[in-house]
């Protein structure tokens, strides 16, 4: 009766003290995972609004083209970023038409829907 049931109670109060810990896991992740949310959103918004400032540079730097173009026409599908998107897109295509070329299918796929 003696070792074995300290050992039997232990464990049982071990996992309730798990219990507690996976609560107090739960609790930290929550503010974390909002504010990823939040930040994703953000990064999207300012990616929409300023892409179309930097099509000069862009033109200068077409290797990054291919990472901010997929943003954009993501952006068109978005209600409340598709207003900024198509403008940002607009000054891209103007500065970089030669450059965008091999984005020329993607760029009609996504003006049509």
């Amino acid at each position: 009766m003696g070792a074995g049931d300290d050992d039997g109670n232990s464990i049982s109060s071990d996992n309730d003290d798990d219990d507690d810990d996976d609560d107090d896991n739960d609790n930290d992740v929550d503010p974390v995972i909002k504010l990823l949310a939040l930040l994703y959103s953000s990064v999207k918004t300012f990616v929409s609004c300023v892409a179309g400032a930097f099509s000069e540079w862009l033109s200068e730097h077409p290797d990054v083209i291919g990472l901010v173009l997929p943003l954009l026409l993501k952006g068109l599908q978005d209600r409340s970023l598709a207003q900024s998107a198509s403008m940002s897109l607009k000054d891209l295509v103007r500065e970089c038409q030669l450059h965008l070329q091999p984005y020329a299918s993607d760029i009609l796929i996504a003006a049509k829907v």
